[in-house]
């Protein structure tokens, strides 16, 4: 047999091995259900029966946003139509467009339509159980990356103990429990649904890439063996692998946010250079590296140069593999693009007509003030039950721990972490001016303090890293050059409890009694964490002392047994530190959020077409949809720019139909008080408009400023004797008798979108722009039936380029599985063949 096909079985028997290595095997399992029941554990208060210990979400966006938006989809699906478009809020509303509704949002999707088919509704609880599903899914995947890149490590495979998976589950924790998962991200569910599918797209991308180099003799189109590529057959640069990648994207962006989307993409296209930079780099000489380079070692030292084999791969054109790294970078996002076009397209429609159409750098560029840093030791610092940026004082000096031994790995891990981190304090430093002018989309999104969302990934990445280390090998050298670390942070923590204590007596209030209670809390996890690794430390001290000889095997006994003595103690303590500090974030009073909206059955027995409005913050956001009521405003971080506009003339409500007023200041309103609930009044507008009216007043004027002030003097006016009757009206179908006496303007006090349609006696007609964002449908005179519906191209395009897509991934998935299995087979018969000659 020749060296080189002698190489190639080794290398075969070694991938069998790593395979089977890293094949999901009952302990993995185990640690991925028990994630389940630590979330459940975590979770205790929400999921109890008992009604005494019940808690829920506290209210905000969650509640009054997402919820509510859930809300609308039901009734909407239950009524069997798609969610194109919402009466309840912003007298019209493009809801599907609304990025944050995610109404295709897979898991989104079938948790609603089953609730409906068991329950014929949808519950707030049924919303938070797909929250804690979700933080189920960030520990499982990030466990299944974790454990890839880990046990792919040399070294990190005991015989008894697999260090690995500790390291995996240690990672998974971090993530899941961390200061940034457990903080805002639950309450934004957006964020949260669509943070979870990073670690999984990284699976994939970090399986695509190769991490040896495998000799195949036949050529495949799709890269599979073809000589000179990065697409070898078996653990190669796979198309499988990067079709599932692009379809794990496509799922996180169709989760509805698309800063956190943004993010999960850049990462995933970084790991993904890195990773092909490091293969492009290893199969320059590609048989004396990576599996072969044992075996070539040896031959070099035979005498001479590394042995090449006849025909191999060179990375002689290094520009070739740049392009090919651009062309995955594509389609990835194309693939990802095409899956949540659906969402996507009509969400880019409605963007360009938003109030986010686009940001200035002053409003972009917010983040961190850099004395946030101190959240890294003091959680709460910021805020009370905030601190995304906390991933645990044990878990942070692991991190460290990691970065000591200097493999690319790990500086790869740190750096990400670092250049987040940087990028997070927005304006505070300058790095950030390079990010929003130089990344697509970076320019559309403010709140850059978001960042703690790869921060913290990236640190729990490193940890994993840290304790597989500290487990697979008794290094006390490098733990001892940490260790001083913790000691000194007990002091710091000592000194703070002091000077809260002091300024809290000098001056009470309850900010500094927080942070005083902080600082004990930290003073006892910086305690907690110096006694483990001392006790590290002295394992290795009394480990050494056997010695060798015939007391080998005790002192290989005794490794194993302190090995699974200080790995419990460390997820132990992780577990108590992440939860001491993240815990209380999550737990509000157990309340109907829209149970007591003032007056709402008064006005749900007004059987008259009408909108409402309300005091800023005065009812729950989006109670329109809870209540079944139109109303002129919304929570929505996106509305329509110039309906926007209308809302800040004084006389809005004169031209959006708004019949009640729920206020405070009931003097302010020009109307009636009808009803009274305490310091807050209904008020019935005087002389409220219709909903529909016919007018021939009106006044050519494309200036949307001197629109505003003509609207701002004008009075309501409409044709007399006009009778308008209303055989249907439907969230997105009108249907209008209109008997007038003169032609003019039949104008509906419904906002102006791309994608409505009319037709006027079944003849198609145009839909005109009036009162900057209203509809406006030229009418004879005469009597005439008129017909609108919401029929928008954006969502026919969409659905038809990801069906589309779905078809074009699920077809080449199928067409790569059986085409890899019969080349597997072709290369076993050929090695086969070459080993017998």
């Amino acid at each position: 047999m020749i060296p080189h096909q002698n190489a190639l079985q080794r290398t075969s028997e070694k991938r069998n091995g790593q395979a089977q290595a890293l094949a999901f095997s009952p302990v993995d399992f185990a640690f991925v259900f028990l994630l389940a029941g630590l979330v459940a554990l975590f979770f205790w208060r929400i999921l109890t029966p008992n009604p005494l210990d019940r808690a829920q979400f506290p209210p905000g966006d969650f509640t009054d946003q997402f919820y509510a938006f859930r809300l609308y989809e039901a009734r909407a699906f239950s009524e069997g139509r798609i969610p194109l478009w919402s009466e309840n809020f912003n007298s019209g509303h493009p809801f599907l467009a609304d990025i944050q509704s995610a109404v295709f949002y897979p898991i989104a999707l079938a948790n609603t339509l089953l609730n409906l088919v068991l329950f014929k509704s949808f519950s707030l609880f049924a919303l938070e159980l797909e929250a804690l599903l979700h933080f189920w899914l960030a520990g499982a995947f990030t466990y299944l990356f974790a454990r890839r890149v880990l046990q792919r490590e040399e070294g990190t495979l005991r015989r008894t103990f697999r260090t690995a998976r500790v390291g995996a589950f240690v990672s998974a924790l971090v993530f899941m429990f961390g200061g940034y998962l457990t903080s805002y991200p639950s309450l934004q569910l957006a964020i949260l649904e669509t943070a979870v599918w990073l670690p999984l797209a990284l699976f994939f991308i970090d399986r695509a890439v190769p991490h040896s180099v495998t000799l195949t003799p036949n050529p495949s189109p799709f890269g599979r063996g073809e000589r000179n590529s990065l697409l070898p057959l078996g653990e190669g640069l796979g198309m499988r692998d990067l079709i599932a990648a692009g379809m794990v994207l496509g799922v996180a962006a169709l989760a509805g946010h698309p800063q956190t989307f943004l993010f999960v993409f850049g990462v995933s296209v970084i790991y993904f250079l890195w990773r092909n930079g490091q293969a492009t780099r290893d199969i320059r000489y590609p048989m004396c590296n990576l599996s072969l380079r044992a075996f070539f070692a040896k031959q070099s030292r035979r005498g001479g140069d590394c042995f090449v084999a006849k025909n191999a791969p060179r990375n002689d054109n290094p520009g070739r593999y740049t392009i090919r790294a651009l062309g995955v970078i594509a389609l990835l996002a194309l693939i990802a693009f095409g899956i949540a076009a659906v969402q996507l397209v009509p969400a880019i429609e409605y963007q360009q007509l938003s109030t986010r159409e686009a940001l200035s750098f002053a409003d972009a560029a917010k983040g961190f003030p850099t004395l946030d840093l101190l959240q890294f030791i003091l959680p709460g610092y910021a805020s009370a039950f905030a601190s995304p940026l906390y991933v645990g004082i044990l878990p942070l000096w692991l991190a460290l721990f990691a970065l000591l031994r200097k493999r690319k790995e790990t500086i790869f891990w740190g750096l990400l972490a670092l250049g987040a981190l940087i990028l997070s304090f927005g304006f505070y430093v300058f790095a950030y001016v390079i990010f929003y002018l130089f990344v697509p989309g970076a320019s559309l999104f403010r709140q850059q303090e978001r960042l703690a969302f790869v921060v913290s990934f990236a640190l729990a990445m490193l940890a994993g890293y840290g304790i597989t280390d500290l487990l697979s090998i008794f290094d006390a050298k490098r733990a001892r050059k940490l260790f001083a670390l913790l000691p000194a942070g007990a002091v710091m923590m000592l000194a703070l409890l002091l000077v809260f204590f002091v300024a809290g007596a000098l001056n009470p209030e309850g900010r500094l009694a927080f942070l005083g209670d902080r600082a004990g809390l930290m003073l006892i996890q910086f305690g907690l964490a110096s006694l483990l690794v001392g006790l590290y430390l002295y394992f290795a001290r009394e480990r050494e002392r056997f010695g060798e000889g015939e007391r080998y095997g005790k002192r290989e006994r005794y490794g194993e047994r302190s090995i699974r003595i200080f790995a419990v103690c460390a997820i132990v303590l992780i577990l108590f530190d992440l939860w001491s500090v993240s815990e209380p974030a999550n737990k509000g009073r157990v309340e109907d959020r829209f149970a007591d909206i003032p007056f709402a059955e008064q006005l749900q027995s007004d059987s008259g077409m009408f909108r409402v409005a309300a005091d800023k913050q005065l009812l729950p956001g989006h109670f329109g949809i809870a209540t079944g009521l139109e109303e002129v405003d919304g929570i929505s971080p996106l509305r329509l720019a110039r309906y926007d506009k209308l809302l800040q003339l004084p006389n809005a409500y004169e031209w959006l139909n708004v019949k009640y007023v729920i206020t405070k200041q009931p003097q302010k309103v020009n109307g009636e008080i009808v009803s009274q609930e305490g310091d807050i009044a209904l008020v019935r507008v005087q002389s409220a408009t219709p909903r529909v009216w016919m007018t021939n007043d009106a006044v050519l004027e494309q200036d949307d400023s001197r629109a505003m002030q003509l609207l701002s003097r004008n009075k309501f006016s409409r044709i007399p004797r006009s009778i308008i009757a209303f055989p249907m009206w439907q969230a997105e179908r009108m249907t209008l008798d209109v008997n007038t006496p003169a032609g003019g303007l039949l104008v509906l006090s419904e906002n102006f979108y791309p994608g409505w349609r009319a037709t006027v006696d079944e003849q198609p007609t145009e839909i005109l722009r009036a009162n900057l964002t209203l509809r406006a449908i030229p009418v004879r005179a005469g009597q005439h039936r008129i017909e609108t519906w919401y029929d928008p191209l954006s969502f026919k395009l969409g659905a038809a380029i990801s069906a589309l897509t779905l078809l074009a991934c699920i077809g080449a998935l199928i067409y790569l599985l059986s085409t890899n299995t019969v080349m597997r087979s072709m290369t076993t018969n050929h090695a086969n063949q070459k080993t017998r000659a």
